[in-house]
């Protein structure tokens, strides 16, 4: 499924305008409340698993160490990617809600599916995965929060989370 996700995206923007669920704004908040705490529940475990599998603090084990392929990083590589395709939901509230969709959020939830695929099943587990997939989560932790409430305290951070998610 992985190598036509794009297709899929692309159907998937096309069909969304034509799918009505009652309750929207209650159901695109309980799903960012959702996103947020699977997020730093992922962060949480990825970071568990690079402090298990880093020996020494070095910068060579941070760079350039294969790590294990133990049954808990299995899960969090597989889980990330699968999720992938949970973060699709975003786009059917944007289009649902008569805005447009820019062209960074498009090609970002089309590709990354592919690129968390390829990543994860076709090179090894490499220390830019498990980082990326770490940091990936803790943005995505503060951002789901500021996405369900975002007249919270949480807004005087909306820079920064946006700063650190292009990063």
């Amino acid at each position: 499924m992985w190598f036509i996700s794009p297709i899929l995206y692309m159907g998937f923007v096309k069909c969304a305008e034509y799918i009505n669920i009652p309750f929207q704004r209650q159901l695109r908040r309980l799903n960012n409340i959702a996103l947020s705490v699977f997020s730093a529940g992922l962060c949480a475990m990825s970071a568990n698993e690079i402090y298990n599998q880093t020996d020494e603090l070095s910068l060579h084990p941070f760079v350039c160490k294969i790590y294990d392929e133990t049954s808990s990083l299995y899960f969090i590589m597989y889980t990330f990617y699968l999720s992938k395709y949970w973060e699709w939901i975003d786009t059917y509230f944007i289009v649902r809600s008569n805005k447009k969709v820019s062209n960074l959020h498009y090609y970002h939830h089309m590709s990354t599916p592919v690129l968390s695929y390829v990543t994860t099943f076709h090179r090894g587990v490499t220390p830019s995965f498990i980082y990326a997939c770490f940091l990936n989560t803790f943005v995505h932790t503060f951002m789901y929060w500021y996405y369900a409430f975002p007249d919270s305290k949480i807004r005087k951070c909306k820079k920064v989370i946006t700063r650190v998610q292009i990063f």
